[in-house]
């Protein structure tokens, strides 16, 4: 069959297999991949800009959200998952929402709750804040900004409970609610003793460790802390 191609004035060569470690290979686009890739692009370029702002190390804001050392670092460059539960956590404590960096995040159990007060009384650096456990609607937050001191209540003595609330805690107030709610995180603190949150003005907020809601003056504005949450 060749020579009738030569007589014919046709150059036959015998093709070859391709030489597949010369191959060029074409990108595979992976969407999943893809979107990962860009959550992270988006959640470091908030965390640099949070970092110009406050000086904070990867360490130092690793060890503040209740993480060792290590995870934050592990989390910015895609060594560790970026999991809907770390990704609430991060954007809270860099005070974003967490769907400026996955539109698509979505856990029931967490909710948006407004920021009311804070314990300096300070208008509060953020609006809303992200708490792990499904709340009601009358529920707030405080912001505690600054050390407070637990007062104790006239029913409280010989009772155990808090002394003190440590700066960048969390407050879930409930002006209804009569019991205290669980979280789902170790940044939940549990509450041995009933904690009042009483707003004196002007700016005179005080936080009392009573069994029963302490007695006031009807112009003092009195709701039970059903849970803490450190940030």
């Amino acid at each position: 069959m060749c020579s009738g191609l030569v007589s014919l004035g046709l150059n036959y060569k015998e093709r070859k297999p391709p030489n597949q470690s010369k191959k060029l290979m074409s990108r595979y686009t992976d969407p999943v991949m893809d979107s990962k890739q860009n959550d992270l692009n988006k959640l470091r370029e908030a965390w640099l800009f949070f970092k110009a702002a406050t000086g904070k190390t990867q360490v130092q804001a690793s060890e503040e959200m209740g993480w060792a050392t290590s995870m934050f670092s592990l989390v910015l460059t895609g060594r560790v998952r970026l999991t809907e539960n770390k990704l609430y956590t991060i954007s809270n404590y860099l005070n974003i929402d967490p769907h400026s960096i996955n539109p698509q995040a979505f856990l029931p159990r967490w909710s948006a709750l407004p920021v009311r007060y804070t314990a300096s009384g300070q208008p509060p650096p953020v609006e809303t804040h992200w708490l792990d456990s499904a709340q009601k609607s009358d529920q707030f937050t405080v912001l505690v900004d600054i050390p407070i001191k637990v007062l104790v209540g006239e029913d409280a003595a010989g009772i155990g409970g808090f002394s003190s609330i440590p700066i960048n805690t969390i407050l879930l107030c409930a002006p209804n609610q009569k019991h205290v709610i669980q979280g789902h995180s170790r940044n939940w603190k549990p509450i041995e003793t009933p904690l009042w949150w009483v707003m004196t003005p002007p700016n005179k907020n005080q936080i009392i460790r009573n069994p029963v809601k302490p007695k006031v003056p009807k112009s003092i504005k009195v709701v039970q802390i059903i849970a803490i949450y450190l940030l």
